[in-house]
């Protein structure tokens, strides 16, 4: 049996009813379940945010060329793009007509699940919208 000091006590035969109740959810129930769970969706935004690599995004699009072409030609597009630190992005993306560090962005949006201006961001949203810069 379990116990838990100065609160509950949990009988064997509670935990073994426990686990024939857990045991006879169908695989659908089951995963019905997890997908509504917010620490399920935030163990697969880690997962996707682990599998991601700034060089494996495609280039974002640009809706004006001549605006990339001066921006390469006069900075450099890493140069160019700078933290609140004032620190050269090493792996700046775009997503959203925003432009941020890869990094920051998937740190954030691991744990709240929204972009860096807190705007709610779905896993497949980020797939489809981030480029790299």
């Amino acid at each position: 049996a379990m116990h838990f000091p100065n609160y509950i006590k949990v009988t064997d035969l509670e935990l073994e009813a426990a686990k024939v109740d857990a045991l006879g959810v169908s695989e659908e129930a089951f995963e019905s379940w997890l997908v509504q769970w917010p620490e399920w969706e935030r163990q697969m935004r880690r997962e996707d945010s682990l599998a991601m690599r700034w060089e494996d995004l495609p280039v974002a699009k640009v809706k004006r060329a001549s605006w990339r072409r001066s921006l390469t030609l006069r900075f450099g597009f890493v140069r160019s793009r700078r933290n609140l630190a004032g620190e050269a992005l090493k792996d700046p993306v775009q997503l959203r007509g925003q432009v941020w560090s890869l990094d920051d962005l998937l740190r954030h949006w691991t744990e709240t699940g929204k972009d860096l201006t807190n705007v709610p961001l779905s896993r497949a949203e980020l797939r489809a919208g981030l480029g790299r810069v």
